[in-house]
């Protein structure tokens, strides 16, 4: 499930994995836009009623910050992570804007970040982009919209509620079971 934000995505996606890891769920954000905000996720998990600390536990960062340690993210991600889990894969396509690096190998590594992505799909993964970090390269978005199975566009003004409640209307996650259940 593809999460398109008009703004920057960074603070939705990191309460929505405090709201996850409130609910005692294992989430593991998958950060290519170094943009994780851990006061906004401590914030959230004490508006759900649990304590910072307990829920930012259950949240485990890992960054990217090149294209190369994307597709490195991703591959041990679809290798080490169990059914149950819950991943956040938040600006994958901000990693491989780096304009050192050329069209050809970066087209070449996103897909291979695209196919580890994919096998990420038998978990409930959430996928977070904004067209804003890309730069020259806005047909990196255009990819990753072809490769999800899904699509929502969040409004700037949007909260982390409102997205929960479009993510339940699509079924992609239940609020309320034991684990959100993924739609597909």
């Amino acid at each position: 499930m593809l999460v398109e934000t008009e703004g920057a995505s960074a603070e939705v996606s990191s309460r929505l994995a405090a709201r996850l890891a409130a609910g005692d769920d294992r989430v593991f954000y998958l950060d290519g836009e170094n943009g994780f905000r851990v006061y906004a996720a401590a914030e959230e998990a004490e508006a759900q009623g649990t304590p910072a600390l307990d829920a930012l536990e259950r949240i485990q960062v890992a960054r990217a910050f090149t294209c190369f340690q994307m597709v490195e993210l991703l591959r041990n991600a679809a290798r080490k992570l169990a059914a149950e889990d819950i991943a956040i894969l938040a600006g994958p396509c901000t990693a491989f804007a780096d304009e050192n690096v050329t069209d050809r190998e970066v087209s070449f590594f996103l897909g291979k970040a695209l196919d580890s992505a994919k096998q990420l799909s038998s978990r409930t993964t959430l996928t977070f982009q904004s067209g804003e970090d890309l730069g020259r390269r806005p047909w990196l978005l255009s990819r990753l919209r072809a490769a999800a199975a899904a699509c929502v566009v969040l409004p700037q003004t949007a909260n982390v509620g409102e997205l929960l409640r479009k993510l339940n209307k699509r079924r992609i996650l239940k609020w309320g079971a034991p684990h959100p259940l993924s739609a597909e």
